[in-house]
This record gives structure tokens, sequence and C-alpha cells, in this order.
């Protein structure tokens, strides 16, 4: 990863990027039998990113 790629992960409270395992054991979850009993939920795999933050806060404008 680039300097600056890193330091614009600094509103991410867990402050790095998410590994592609990590992404794809959330689609894997969302696909297996375990997830039935989930409808109409909104996963949201951000590192923390949106908790708390207002919506126009989350503009890409807004964001870096």
């Amino acid at each position: 990863m680039t300097e600056s790629f890193e330091s614009s992960l600094f509103p991410v409270p867990l402050g790095r990027a998410a590994e592609p395992q990590e992404v794809s054991q959330v689609v894997l979850f969302l696909l297996s039998d375990e997830s039935s009993y989930l409808t109409g939920s909104e996963v949201v795999i951000d590192g923390g990113l949106t908790v708390g933050v207002p919506r126009k806060c989350l503009a890409p404008e807004n964001l870096f």
C-alpha cells in the first residue's frame, strides 16, 4: 500500500483496509445456510467507518 492510501484510512476505526479474505468470509456466510434467517439486511464491511456518522458526511467529497 502506498503512504497516501494508508493515510486516507485514518477515519476508519480499525485503521486499515479489509483483507480480501475478510470480505470473502462475509460473502460465504451470506451464501451459507447459517444466514437463512437474515432477510432485507444490509451488511456493511467498512471497518466501523459508518458507525455513528451522519450519511451526509459519507458523501465522497466529504470523506478525505
